[in-house]
C-alpha cells in the first residue's frame, strides 16, 4: 500500500511540472570562437512558419547540407577599422568586410561593418543606430523581442560611376543611404 501511495503521489506531482531552459549570455561568442554553419538552400517538407506556442513538432531529418560557412570571432583590436567602432569587443573578418560587435551581459550587438557593401558594391563604413541586437539574454520560452535600427551608409562620390550621375540637376560630393529595419 505504501508503494502504491508513493507512486501515485510521485505521478501526481510530476504531471504539473514542466521544464524550460533559459538561454544565458554564456552562449554569446567570445574572441577565439569559431562557429560552423550548414545551410539547406531548398528545404523540402519543412515548414517552420507555424503558429507560436508550445507543442510544436519540427522534423529536421530531411534537411540537406548544400553550403557551409565558418565564422571566426576575434578581439576587435585585430580589425583594420576598429577606430571607426569605439567600444567594439569583437570583429568577424570576411574576405571583403569586417563586422564589429559589442558584447554586454544582456546583448550581443552588431555595431556595423566596414568594407564592400553587399547592397551597393562599393567600400563603406556602415553603422547601425542603435546597434542591432543579434542575441539577447536571458532568453526564455515565449519571450518577444522587437527592435528598430537604421543602417547608415555614406558613399563617396568618387566610388560612383559617372554614368549614374550624368543628367542630375545637382553635383553631389557624397551620397548617404539609410536603411531602416
Amino acid at each position: 500500500m505504501k508503494n502504491n501511495l508513493f507512486f501515485a503521489l510521485a505521478l501526481l506531482c510530476s504531471l504539473g511540472l514542466q521544464a524550460q531552459i533559459t538561454v544565458t549570455n554564456a552562449t554569446f561568442p567570445v574572441a577565439g570562437d569559431t562557429l560552423r554553419y550548414a545551410y539547406d538552400e531548398n528545404p523540402v517538407g519543412f515548414n517552420p512558419a507555424t503558429p507560436p506556442g508550445g507543442n510544436q513538432i519540427w522534423d529536421f531529418s530531411g534537411l540537406v547540407k548544400n553550403n557551409t560557412n565558418t565564422v571566426i570571432y576575434r578581439a576587435a583590436n585585430t580589425g583594420m577599422h576598429v577606430a571607426d567602432f569605439p567600444g567594439a569587443d569583437l570583429v568577424q573578418q570576411g574576405a571583403t568586410r569586417e563586422n564589429y560587435y559589442n558584447v554586454t551581459s544582456a546583448k550581443f550587438e552588431v555595431m556595423g561593418y566596414a568594407g564592400t557593401s553587399e547592397i551597393f558594391g562599393v567600400d563603406v563604413i556602415g553603422h547601425f543606430g542603435p546597434p542591432y541586437a543579434e542575441r539577447k539574454a536571458p532568453l526564455n520560452f515565449f519571450d518577444i523581442n522587437q527592435q528598430t535600427t537604421n543602417l547608415s551608409l555614406p558613399i563617396s562620390i568618387d566610388q560612383i560611376p559617372d554614368s549614374l550621375l550624368t543628367g542630375l540637376p545637382i553635383s553631389p560630393d557624397s551620397l548617404r543611404a539609410r536603411i531602416n529595419t
